[in-house]
Parts: C-alpha cells; sequence; structure tokens
C-alpha cells in the first residue's frame, strides 16, 4: 500500500452511548494512521439518528445518505432512542435504511478472546474463543420492517422473507471467510445456525446452504442443532477458528452472547464494486 493512499469514511456517530464510542473509535483508528502506517483516513461527520428526526423531522436526510454512499466505508455509532419512535411504535433505525439501501447483505462479526482481558466463562477453553459470526441482516422479519399490519387491535402480522438470491451470496461469503481463516491455521469450518426445526422458511434457509456447502467441499460444515443450541459460542463451538452463518431470525441471541464472551467488531458487507473496497464498517463496539 503507497503512503499517499487515501480513505474517506463517513462517520456517523448516532444517538445515547453512540457519540462516546465513535469518539473512542476515532482515537484508535487516528492511532492507527500514525507514521509509518502506508495510508490516510479523512472523516467526514454526518448527522442521523434519532435525534435527528426529533430535531428535524428527518432521520436521515438524503444528502447525508449520498455522502455515506460515496465514502469507502461508514463508520456508525448506535442509532435510536426508546422514548423517541414513529407512530406505530418501531423505533427510528436509519441504521436499517443504510442496510436495504446500500445491499448490506451479511454483518460479519468477528469474536476473540484477548490476552490479558477479563475471562467471563470458568471453562479454561474460552480464552481460545476466536470464530466469526457471518448474520444475514436485511431479510427474514426485518423484510417485513414498515409493511406489518394491525388488524382491528386484535391480531399483528409481520412476514418472513428468506431469498435465494441473499442466501446464496451470504453462504459463498462464509465459505471463502472460512477459507482465508483456515489458511491463517483455522480449522475451516462453517456452522448454519437457524430456526428449520420450525419454519419452513428456515429449512430453505438451511436446503440452500447444503447446496452451496456441496460447492465448497474443502470446508467443514455443521449445524448445532437449533439456534438456541448454538448459545453461549464458547468452548466447544470456537475451537479451530468457526465460522458461523446465521439466518437474522435466529441470530440475536448467539451473536449478543459471544460479543459478550469476547467482545466483538461488526462489518457490514456490500456486493462487490469499484475499488478501493467492497466492504463497510456497520458498527465499531
Amino acid at each position: 500500500m503507497t503512503s499517499n493512499r487515501r480513505f474517506r469514511i463517513a462517520v456517523m456517530p448516532g444517538d445515547g452511548i453512540g457519540p462516546e464510542v465513535i469518539d473512542a473509535a476515532l482515537a484508535v483508528l487516528e492511532a492507527a494512521t500514525g507514521d509509518g502506517a502506508g495510508f490516510a483516513l479523512d472523516f467526514e461527520h454526518l448527522t442521523a439518528g434519532a435525534g435527528a428526526w426529533r430535531d428535524t423531522g428527518t432521520a436521515m436526510s438524503e444528502p447525508t445518505f449520498e455522502r455515506a454512499k460515496a465514502a469507502d466505508a461508514v463508520l456508525l455509532g448506535a442509532m435510536g432512542l426508546p422514548d423517541v419512535r414513529y407512530a406505530d411504535g418501531t423505533e427510528i433505525a436509519p441504521q436499517l435504511d443504510l442496510r436495504f439501501r446500500l445491499g448490506l447483505y451479511a454483518g460479519v462479526r468477528p469474536v476473540r478472546a484477548l490476552p490479558g482481558g477479563a475471562r467471563l466463562l470458568a471453562d479454561p477453553r474460552g480464552a481460545d474463543i476466536d470464530l466469526v459470526i457471518v448474520r444475514e441482516s436485511t431479510e427474514g422479519l426485518f423484510a417485513s420492517r414498515g409493511k406489518g399490519v394491525v388488524e382491528d387491535d386484535r391480531i399483528a402480522r409481520d412476514t418472513m422473507v428468506i431469498t435465494r438470491e441473499t442466501c446464496e451470496r451470504l453462504f459463498d461469503a462464509s465459505f471463502r471467510l472460512a477459507r482465508r481463516r483456515r489458511a491463517r491455521g483455522g480449522r475451516g469450518r462453517v456452522t448454519c445456525v437457524d430456526k428449520s426445526n420450525v419454519f419452513a422458511s428456515m429449512a430453505f434457509f438451511r436446503r440452500v446452504f447444503d447446496e452451496r456447502a456441496a460447492r465448497h467441499p474443502d470446508i467443514e460444515k455443521d449445524y448445532p442443532g437449533s439456534a438456541e443450541a448454538a448459545t453461549p459460542p464458547s468452548s466447544r463451538r470456537s475451537e479451530g477458528w468457526v465460522t458461523a452463518i446465521a439466518a437474522t431470525t435466529a441470530a440475536s441471541t448467539p451473536a449478543l452472547s459471544a460479543a459478550a464472551n469476547g467482545g466483538d467488531v461488526t462489518a457490514a458487507t456490500t456486493p462487490p464494486r469499484s475499488p478501493p473496497s467492497g466492504t463497510r464498517l456497520k458498527q465499531m463496539v
């Protein structure tokens, strides 16, 4: 990488604890781009979130979106305030608008126990936690965002959607990631986390997973049995640098447990585009 290579980062601090976390993240990034780094980062701060909606009536303006879209990466803080909601009771969440409009189909969450850090698991194997959770980010029940209905104040409905197109690129990305991790000494395994024991849509999700796995015979595949059995992703599941691929509907519990056990940083992946990057940072925690 040449010394004059520069990347433009759109910074959205967000709401609540978001600005505090982003300030700390920026301090780390600025330290990482010191002398000899070989690249530079230019930060552009943009306003979006529940506070913006409360103050202006717009959670994320169109010019703000276009600036974020044009950036090489988006550094996004927490967004949403519990007491600021739309008329239907849902939270203001422009981070979800970014997911859908930019095609951010996968949240990539590396989880690793760092030497010298607090150990939250009694099992000594917890010190070896090193895995990645790849979470589908735009389908499942998220596909029903803004489309749910309440009938006569008696029945509420949201529809879960799973498509082959998103599943295929999600699974292929996961197997490629597992292959890269294996090249660094890992086991090379992808675990599919779903609720196929209950929902037809999740059974379809697993069927497409098996089809794509057949195209990557050098990478091991397995299943935890159910989404609940993947929690916490502790000693047994973390051995060998696992990549866990999860449907949005089934992912919250294992993803949050993984963050509690080892901490995580999430990158939201978008389809390949022109250089310099095909990956956008979604959140830094």
